[in-house]
């Protein structure tokens, strides 16, 4: 089938043997994340509760600063926390495990029961086969005075390497290519409450579902990489100081950084874009203009912590690739934007239309050799445009053209009455954009997206991301854990054949 190009575009020419300085954003942690950055397996635990089917399943439990347990009532009163229901994706082959605790008490192994190497004051050896399901950890009694804390589930081999080291060599090894990670997720930006200092998760609280800044900061020395920080929206001037601080200090002097007030603050899906607009209309201000000053504000304290070292503090301007009214509105917003901002970052995303309310009905009927060169013939050229715009935009106030995510968005959103509603809840779908991304022609496309950034004037592109499921809400992750080979992981190795060396 032969689509009708509607864009005035240049032609896509092949810039095959031309690399790109390529980052990667990281997934959320948790204990069903689909991959385990961490040697200490418990890092990704959920916060302790009483289970369901306690009596007591609805009383908050008593917990430390620590967010470990403080007390129980008694009368078979325990607790459990989740440490992961992938633990095959997790272990990365690991079968025998230690937990090591402090404190007083009594702690097991829940739900899965792996076979008892040996006990030790403090310290539990064990074993598990390959039918692991969900595995937790379940307390039946803590001395109040002296409670159980700094649980560790680490690979029994690796216990030596706590002391050093915070990641997983697996985890290390698939980021390794990849000049800058892209911290976001790692942080929960997104709908962050986080607004003192003392908010933030630190690396000894339990089950928080976020990435302490001490290991953020271990992860970018760890593998020499350009860390990309999201400041939280609500976060006060001493909190943004604090980490400033904190980071300049404990960073790899070798190391530049990127500093992003919150994440897609025009994106009114998350509570961040919401709540600014509330404070700009607060002010009689525009959203955009609002925008800029906190960058502004976050910027100043950042490269003050860092001796107003240029290099090494690079400010990120966000913004919405489709809009570029939008940026020049933020430009016009402050008074010295060359030297407030080093890259204009944008959303580099290809495919969304195609499970849209406009298209979803059209994108069950077709093939995937016909829907892929759709997404080259029609849709491509709208990104060239887009990104032009927005260069020229870049080029003129001194700014790099960089991605802040990037890749496919083959994902059902919207409503369509012809499908019968919500696009997300249709498995044909779901299924039909899933398979999409497991194509190995996915490879051939992101290669064309790389030759098109290329020849627009792009710099760095920050692809979405390493890791995640494939489902309804989108297939986003790059690498599948269970098959990491080209086979397996078509977009992930497109991207490393098409990625500088480091």
């Amino acid at each position: 089938m032969k689509w009708m190009i509607i864009y005035a575009a240049g032609a896509l020419s092949t810039l095959s043997q031309q690399c790109i300085e390529s980052g990667i954003n990281l997934e959320s942690i948790s204990y069903y994340s689909h991959i385990n950055p961490f040697i200490n397996m418990a890092k990704l635990s959920e916060e302790w509760r009483r289970p369901k089917e306690s009596s007591k399943a609805y009383v908050p439990l008593s917990l430390t600063e620590d967010r470990y347990v403080k007390e129980l009532e008694g009368d078979g009163d325990h607790a459990v926390s989740i440490v992961s229901v992938k633990f095959q994706n997790h272990s990365f082959g690991e079968r025998r495990y230690t937990l090591l605790f402090d404190g007083d008490g009594d702690i097991e192994f829940h739900y899965v029961k792996p076979k008892i190497i040996s006990r030790g004051e403090n310290r539990i050896d064990v074993e598990f086969d390959d039918k692991v399901g969900a595995l937790a950890l379940r307390i039946d009694a803590v001395k109040s005075d002296d409670p159980i804390r700094n649980i560790r589930l680490v690979p029994t081999k690796k216990i030596s390497d706590l002391s050093d080291k915070v990641y997983n060599e697996n985890f290390k090894d698939l980021i390794r290519p990849f000049s800058v990670v892209r911290l976001m997720d790692f942080n929960v930006t997104n709908n962050n409450k986080q607004s003192a200092w003392e908010d933030r998760p630190t690396v000894s609280q339990y089950g928080r579902n976020a990435v302490a800044l001490e290991d953020m900061v271990a992860l970018a020395n760890e593998l020499k990489v350009r860390p990309w920080f999201n400041i939280p929206h609500l976060a006060d001037d001493r909190y943004v100081r604090q980490m400033a601080d904190y980071v300049a200090a404990n960073l790899d002097p070798e190391l530049s950084v990127f500093v992003e007030y919150s994440n897609e603050v025009w994106n009114h899906s998350f509570e961040q874009a919401r709540w600014a607009s509330k404070q700009a209309e607060r002010q009689g201000i525009s959203p955009e203009k609002f925008y800029v000053l906190k960058s502004a504000r976050v910027l100043s304290i950042w490269r003050s912590a860092f001796n107003d070292d240029t290099s090494r503090v690079k400010g990120v301007l966000g913004a919405q690739l489709g809009n570029s009214w939008r940026t020049k509105q933020m430009l016009k917003s402050v008074d010295d934007p060359d030297s407030t901002f080093d890259v204009l970052a944008v959303n580099y995303y290809l495919g969304g239309i195609v499970g849209s309310p406009e298209m979803a009905e059209r994108t069950l009927e077709l093939g995937n050799a016909e829907l892929f060169e759709y997404l080259e013939t029609i849709e491509l050229p709208k990104l060239r445009v887009a990104l032009r715009d927005q260069k020229k935009l870049a080029k003129k106030h001194g700014m790099e053209l960089v991605a802040y995510e990037a890749g496919q968005h083959l994902v059902g959103h919207g409503a369509s009455d012809a499908l019968g509603g919500y696009l997300p809840d249709n498995a044909e779908l779901t299924s039909k954009l899933i398979g999409l991304n497991q194509d190995a022609r996915i490879a051939e496309l992101y290669d064309k997206m790389i030759d098109v950034w290329l020849e627009e004037g792009g710099g760095l592109i920050n692809w979405f991301r390493l890791t995640g499921n494939n489902g309804k809400w989108g297939s986003w992750g790059m690498v599948n854990v269970k098959d990491s080979s080209a086979a397996g992981s078509p977009k992930y190795h497109s991207v490393l054949k098409r990625t500088c060396a480091r």
